[in-house]
């Protein structure tokens, strides 16, 4: 559930209605909609029923833990999470320098990130940095939401992405715990 400083915050997003804020007050997962199996063609079936609007809020945040999961079971993490430093910093260093002329731009990481780690590490070298970008390059944000807020940052991108990223969904232990389970028995 969200917690009355996270609702403060989203009633600051002008796009939110109070009416929608007071509606996401009540909101709650329905977990016992959530089918997780193992006998699907690529090995792992999730399947969340019910209404489109409680599916909906599970999209993002389910996406987001299958491949932080695949990646922490199918790799070496920190090898990974290493990777990732240095190619972020690799990569910020070029766009600095003005060797990347990337214009304005915003961070959508969630749905196809390494870890909720590598995201905020990114989120927080780019809001870091942005004060050295030339003047031709803006970075103007992310669409996670929870790190827009904990970096002051504007959140960016659809109302759906933006809602569901702000939801730091309880729902998404659980599920991770199940998929877990799925991915090493």
């Amino acid at each position: 559930r969200f917690t009355e400083d996270e609702l403060t915050y989203l009633g600051k997003i002008t796009w939110f209605k109070k009416s929608y804020i007071d509606f996401l007050r009540l909101w709650q997962p329905r977990y016992e909609e959530f089918v997780i199996s193992d006998d699907a063609e690529c090995g792992l079936s999730i399947e969340a029923g019910g209404t489109w609007l409680n599916t909906s809020m599970y999209e993002i945040p389910i996406l987001a833990i299958v491949n932080e999961v695949y990646f922490r079971s199918a790799y070496n993490y920190d090898d990974l999470m290493e990777s990732f430093r240095r190619r972020l910093n690799e990569k910020v260093e070029k766009i600095v320098s003005g060797e990347y002329n990337i214009g304005i731009f915003s961070e959508f990481g969630l749905r196809r990130r390494l870890s909720a780690k590598a995201q905020d590490l990114a989120v927080k070298t780019l809001a870091d940095r942005s004060k050295e970008f030339p003047q031709n390059t803006r970075y103007v944000g992310t669409s996670n939401v929870y790190l827009a807020k904990k970096y002051n940052l504007a959140p960016v991108g659809s109302e759906v992405n933006i809602l569901i990223t702000a939801l730091k969904c309880p729902c998404c232990f659980i599920v991770a715990e199940l998929m877990k389970n799925c991915l090493t028995h």
